[in-house]
């Protein structure tokens, strides 16, 4: 199904991939500031486009960080219980689809909690916004 078929009346919690994994620092950096830019802008075209409201974790977490101007933590312990809270506030769990989906402890552990919530979980293809309920 479409994008647009979404119920806008939900509240999405937007789960995607973040942190980079090589040994590279500054390339790490760059695929963060790339999978922030490419969630910031798909949560702004649902919102602008068919009035889908989503929880956007790496969107504030990466503005967080980047306005107190220390690190936060990367890691899925540092931000379990955050976002814990917030996917069980969801209505729907969301998974924009991007490169590092499947090895990202994150998204994993969201999808998990979202089975454990009993949250409808939909996955979205980023680049035809084809929305299914199994991955790419």
């Amino acid at each position: 199904m479409k994008i647009s078929k979404l119920d806008n009346t939900k509240l999405y919690y937007l789960a995607s991939p973040y942190s980079g994994k090589t040994k590279n620092k500054k390339l790490n950096k760059q695929i963060e500031n790339k999978r922030f830019e490419a969630v910031t802008s798909f949560a702004a075209k649902l919102f602008v486009e068919n009035e889908i409201k989503c929880i956007l974790p790496i969107t504030t977490s990466h503005i967080m960080a980047k306005v107190y101007k220390k690190p936060l933590g990367v890691s899925w312990d540092y931000w379990k219980r955050y976002d814990t809270k917030l996917v069980e506030s969801s209505d729907v769990l969301l998974v924009l689809c991007l490169d590092g989906l499947e090895e990202s402890t994150g998204v994993q552990a969201e999808i998990e909690l979202a089975k454990e919530f009993g949250k409808p979980i939909y996955y979205v293809d980023p680049e035809t916004l084809e929305v299914s309920r199994k991955p790419r």
